[in-house]
């Protein structure tokens, strides 16, 4: 009798609803979550995601880090608060290295955060103390963008009715940009450094 009495409740606990926070659209990586965008949707406790949410104030104002399909839930290790969005954004074993940019390396504004790029150092070569010449090497190739300047590709409201939303600034006015690399290849640029990235 004990033992159906625990395996009754134990199907009882498993079958009873609790609101789990689902993404009411497809979502991607870097979208700034506002009430719209959530619902709650009543779930088996059994079949409740770990790491899911209960309440949608615990997500607004987050920052997806990763994309979230219709009806997905909202797991905790899925949003950041904007604040630490570079740093949700670098793996494990991964660094963020930031160079400085110039005109000609910041190819007008083009660049944006998310997009790959290959990194080249130019070095002056000198013949003797009047005289030298420039070599340029490919130091990596394909490397992830994280920010350009103050821009981390978070897109944040404009004050229309419409709530479209638009970067927080121009990769153009940039002077820094910031690449995710390995321990490996953060040595190697901080040491071409003395050169021109």
């Amino acid at each position: 009798f004990a033992v159906l009495r625990w395996q009754e409740n134990r199907l009882s606990d498993q079958a009873s609803l609790i609101p789990v926070v689902v993404a009411a659209a497809d979502l991607a990586p870097g979208t700034l979550l506002r009430a719209a965008q959530l619902r709650l949707r009543e779930m088996p406790k059994l079949y409740a995601p770990p790491g899911s949410l209960s309440d949608p104030r615990e997500a607004i104002g987050q920052i997806t880090t990763a994309p979230l399909t219709s009806g997905e839930a909202v797991l905790g290790n899925k949003i950041a608060a904007s604040g630490s969005w570079l740093s949700a954004r670098i793996q494990d074993g991964r660094r963020a290295f930031t160079i400085p940019l110039d005109e000609t390396s910041a190819m007008g504004g083009l660049v944006r955060p998310g997009d790959h790029t290959d990194v080249l150092a130019t070095f002056d070569i000198y013949q003797n103390e009047r005289e030298f010449t420039n070599f340029t090497a490919t130091l990596f190739q394909a490397v992830k963008v994280l920010a350009v300047g103050g821009d981390f590709g978070i897109p944040r409201e404009r004050g229309s009715r419409s709530g479209s939303l638009l970067p927080d600034s121009t990769g153009s006015e940039a002077k820094t940009i910031s690449l995710d690399v390995s321990p490996e290849q953060a040595a190697a640029l901080s040491g071409a450094a003395r050169g021109q990235l």
